[in-house]
């Protein structure tokens, strides 16, 4: 295992990720330069900035949601830890929609992402 240090506004979210061997969120990308055909649109729930103010929707390149995450988590430390759990899986009270579809591959979130596929990230929410 591989340990990313991984740092947050929020001191609650600091954390060390451990990424299992071969994890596809621990992977590198498989190519160097960015793609404008990679580009995603990204948005996010209001709740997840209470937990990081700055996060902002935007345009995010990757081609796959592990590498989408690894590329959230460069520009706002700590948000992988706060999605994914130690072994890279999507955490149970997150959830991740790929044009209005629930993602399928919770576990290695390899699900492909295209140019222009919009990707909604939200917080499941419980209680009464």
């Amino acid at each position: 295992m591989v340990a990313d240090s991984t740092q947050s506004s929020n001191p609650k979210f600091r954390s060390v990720v451990a990424w299992p061997e071969g994890c596809p969120a621990r992977r590198a990308p498989a190519r160097a330069l960015p793609r404008e055909d990679s580009v995603a649109q990204v948005r996010f729930t209001r709740h997840l900035r209470l937990h990081f103010p700055d996060l902002r929707d935007g345009e995010v390149e990757a081609a796959t949601l592990a590498e989408l995450v690894r590329a959230l988590d460069r520009q706002w430390p700590g948000l992988a830890g706060y999605l994914t759990d130690e072994r890279g899986a999507l955490r149970k009270h997150v959830n991740v929609f790929v044009n209005g579809e629930l993602l399928e591959d919770r576990a290695g979130l390899g699900d492909p992402i295209a140019a222009g596929d919009e990707v909604f990230v939200m917080q499941a929410l419980s209680g009464g």
